[in-house]
């Protein structure tokens, strides 16, 4: 969103090859120096934060490890900003040329990661399903949503995925807590 010029550099907490299992080793930078993630997120102190992460997960990890490593992150955001509200974004699904990560298994990430919204029970954190949205009828990524490259999304995926969101959002809980 913010390669696009949907989301200011202010308001994006994002860097190229993050993922959950390498978390702890990447850094940002908003203007109070360098700080892991979740001390990002504090800095910032977003009333809404959407998290998109797991493409890089999908081969190097497994489901369980993933939800469990994106839960406790969750955790120590909400134990240090309780008002905050935020995003479960499914991963994204991949073009059928994509031979870097295969479908079927995101979709075993996906379930996973939608379970553990579930499980959380919390008003202020919900699961929105990003993959559904933007697949064909094979369950692939559509062919004008890619960049290019069969896995990163495009221009016109965006204005989908957003315009869903706010559409999605009105559904939730969270539009009454932030008002």
């Amino acid at each position: 969103f913010n390669v696009y010029g949907y989301v200011p550099d202010i308001h994006n907490i994002a860097g190229s090859s993050v993922s959950m299992w390498n978390l702890d080793y990447f850094t940002f930078d908003l203007g109070g120096g360098e700080m892991g993630l979740t001390d990002a997120v504090d800095y910032v102190r977003p009333r809404l934060l959407y998290m998109g992460i797991g493409m890089n997960d999908v081969n190097l990890n497994s489901p369980e490890t993933y939800v469990q490593r994106y839960r406790e992150v969750i955790e120590e955001m909400l134990r240090r900003m309780p008002e905050m509200n935020i995003i479960v974004a499914a991963i994204t699904p991949v073009c059928s040329y994509c031979n870097v990560v295969r479908n079927d298994i995101i979709r075993e990430y996906n379930a996973a990661l939608e379970k553990m919204v579930k499980d959380m029970d919390l008003p202020q954190v919900v699961f929105f399903d990003t993959y559904s949205l933007i697949c064909d009828e094979n369950l692939d990524l559509r062919e004008e949503y890619s960049s290019g490259d069969g896995m990163h999304l495009y221009i016109p995926c965006c204005d989908v995925i957003l315009t869903a969101l706010y559409d999605f959002l009105d559904t939730t809980e969270i539009r009454q807590r932030m008002g």
